[in-house]
């Protein structure tokens, strides 16, 4: 009988070899402990390894004054400068507070039981009192120079427009007495001293006016104030046209003194022309419209 041949590429299957139980391996539990603990001791050595006691407990009382003396800290002040003087060296507020915290003899507690107030006393009493600023007052001639820096030498008649406008505000202040006749020369003397400043050149005329501007500020609840500046008008000897322009002029420069509300004034309160109208020749006119345009 011919067998046949085998299909190449094709390995023939052989089959498993059966297997055989295996008999269980009982040990009491004695006998698996022991090897156990015998890995155990060889790989860390338990038993020559020293025992450390953890506390489990802290001193509350203990514990408690530390972390309420230590870790609360102290209060500042919140109103101070962050950066003050002491002994003449300015250093943060923070030393001036620990200064005044050790030399209170305070505990934490007691200072932090202080009101703001008293803690912001105690604090302040470490610190360099401060010096007093002094605002040196404005006078006519640092005005001047000011305001015109390229200005060398005060112009003749500006000094003498400035003397007129010393005179009147010293003797016509309110707090003095005055009989009419005297306030009666003290206003001519006023409308002169105007006509002065306008009858100058352009520049010095200017200066002039910024001068009379000044004392209308300056005085202005006293000499110049608009309750008292148009007294004795009734009894001035001054012609018609004289008070007319003496009361323009007043009139003008009372509603223009202050240069922030300059502006708002001669579109509001004065009529340029009416004041031009009053004044004698076109110098003068022409120095008072160029100084307001």
């Amino acid at each position: 009988m011919t067998k046949s041949p085998k299909q190449p590429g094709k390995a023939t299957a052989k089959k498993p070899a059966p297997v055989q139980p295996i008999a269980p391996v009982v040990m009491t539990p004695a006998e698996v402990a022991t090897p156990l603990r015998g890995m155990a001791s060889a790989l860390v050595h338990i038993d020559e390894a020293p025992f450390i006691e953890i506390p489990t407990q802290v001193d509350e009382e203990a514990a408690t004054t530390v972390g309420d003396e230590e870790a609360e800290g102290i209060y500042g002040s919140s109103t101070l400068p962050s950066q003050v003087k002491m002994g003449g060296k300015e250093v943060p507020l923070g030393d001036a507070v620990n200064a005044a915290f050790e030399k209170s003899g305070l505990s934490v507690s007691e200072w932090n039981s202080r009101s703001a107030e008293e803690l912001d006393a105690l604090i302040s009493a470490e610190i360099d009192p401060e010096e007093p600023v002094v605002v040196e007052e404005e006078t006519i001639y640092s005005f001047l120079k000011q305001k015109f820096p390229r200005m060398e030498t005060i112009p003749a008649k500006v000094k003498e427009v400035i003397e007129g406008l010393e005179h009147y505000s010293h003797d016509m202040n309110p707090m003095r007495p005055t009989d009419a006749l005297t306030g009666a020369q003290h206003q001519r003397g006023l409308l002169y001293t105007f006509i002065t400043a306008l009858n100058q050149d352009g520049s010095v005329s200017k200066v002039a006016v910024e001068c009379i501007l000044w004392y209308f500020r300056k005085h202005s609840a006293s000499a110049f104030g608009p309750l008292v500046v148009y007294r004795f008008m009734a009894s001035n000897k001054m012609s018609a046209s004289e008070l007319d322009c003496l009361r323009a002029l007043l009139n003008l420069f009372l509603a223009t003194a202050k240069v922030e509300t300059r502006r708002e004034a001669l579109k509001k309160n004065i009529s340029m022309r009416r004041v031009v109208e009053t004044l004698t020749n076109e110098r003068q006119r022409e120095n008072l419209l160029n100084f307001y345009s």
